[in-house]
């Protein structure tokens, strides 16, 4: 018996160890999608065919911790020999509140805007001692032969569009602070809003991207001229906190009325090479 109770207490300590970390920030507000699909609608891009894009998941998941995988991503493109450090604040509480979904809905034009509209704000609780946040989002994207995941950072813009926003992994449209003398844009840093904007996939095809979007704070700031002041000389440390998982689908199929034409002929030339064997 004074065997068991060791063993007991080791597969215990296992499972807590196992066990997520409880979040100290809930999910709220309009989380499931709608619409979560938009109807097929005729793809002029692709004559003959139809578009539409769906939410995967159908719903905003609330993610109590970093996962393995954006750790990896975030990591394998900010290295700590170039001043950055990021801290993985599992369960810790100085940060408390609610992610509040305003909105979370497919979209389709399929004049080159496809994909997911999201908006998310940070409300913090009262006792909450980080007030503001800064979001750092990572994704994955597939089609047929591609497969990559990436910070969805300053780097992702098109040129044009990266004068102006924010660099380092954070996502790029947003303020640092709201004290002079930094950095400021016309952007609310504790929203997170990221608009669609993908192209109709090729015919036959699905895009799939994948989103984890984590609320942080750091230590440092901005300036006017894009440099970073680091505070205490210590490195640029980022402080990561509970996040949220979004994504979506994009399809590209023939229309109905198509794939029915191409059906009967099929079937009529087979019938044509049947006849043909018998005479």
């Amino acid at each position: 018996m004074r065997r068991a109770i060791p063993v007991v207490l080791f597969v215990l300590c296992l499972w807590l160890s196992a066990t997520p970390a409880t979040a100290n920030t809930v999910l709220a507000g309009n989380t499931a999608g709608n619409p979560a699909a938009t109807p097929p609608i005729a793809c002029p891009k692709h004559p003959g065919n139809v578009c539409w894009s769906e939410l995967v998941p159908k719903k905003v998941q609330l993610l109590s911790d970093c996962s393995a995988w954006f750790k990896g991503v975030l990591g394998a493109e900010y290295k700590a020999a170039d001043g950055w450090k990021f801290n993985y604040m599992d369960g810790n509480d100085n940060m408390k509140g609610k992610f509040f979904v305003d909105t979370y809905k497919a979209y389709d034009d399929c004049a080159g805007r496809m994909g997911a509209e999201i908006r998310v704000r940070f409300i913090p609780d009262a006792d909450s001692l980080i007030k503001d946040v800064l979001w750092v989002s990572a994704y994955s994207e597939s089609w047929p032969g591609h497969a990559a995941s990436e910070m969805d950072d300053r780097d992702r813009l098109p040129p044009a569009k990266q004068p102006g926003a924010m660099f380092g992994p954070f996502y790029p449209f947003q303020d640092e602070d709201q004290d002079p003398p930094r950095w400021q844009t016309d952007y609310q840093y504790d929203q997170f809003y990221d608009k669609p904007g993908d192209p109709c996939p090729t015919p036959y095809t699905v895009t799939s991207l994948r989103f984890e979007t984590y609320a942080t704070w750091w230590d440092d700031y901005y300036n006017a001229d894009g440099t970073i002041t680091d505070v205490g000389n210590d490195g640029h440390n980022v402080y990561f906190h509970e996040g949220f998982k979004w994504g979506y689908d994009l399809h590209c199929v023939p229309e109905p009325l198509t794939m029915a034409g191409l059906f009967l002929g099929l079937a009529g030339v087979g019938g044509y090479l049947r006849r043909r064997q018998r005479m």
